[in-house]
């Protein structure tokens, strides 16, 4: 084989070689890149969720604190046996109408 049939076959088959590696190269990086976008938008999401249910404990304990009758209240009512039992037996007649109501009879 001459040596200058031999040197164009060898630049010919660098020069194909070299596209090829750039193409994986190029397919690798935006592998990469989606992936790395996938991860910081699922950790962007889940801070994202995280602080939602932060805010919603916050605003659960604020309006449960706004519904908690006075401690004065509560501390009478357990003072009293006959009170407790009269309210849990009213409860229960409210809970009974409403389920009532619920399935239409």
């Amino acid at each position: 084989m001459d040596n200058r049939v031999w040197v164009h076959a060898f630049s010919v088959s660098s020069k194909t070689q070299l596209s090829h590696i750039l193409k994986i190269g190029t397919y690798l990086c935006k592998a990469v890149l989606r992936l790395w976008l996938h991860c910081l938008t699922k950790i962007r999401l889940e801070a994202g969720v995280q602080a939602h249910i932060a805010g919603m404990k916050e605003r659960r304990d604020g309006l449960a604190a706004q519904a908690r009758p006075p401690e004065t209240v509560i501390q009478a009512a357990l003072a009293d046996p006959e009170m407790v039992a009269l309210g849990a037996g009213l409860n229960q007649r409210f809970a009974a109408i409403l389920n009532s109501k619920d399935k239409g009879e």
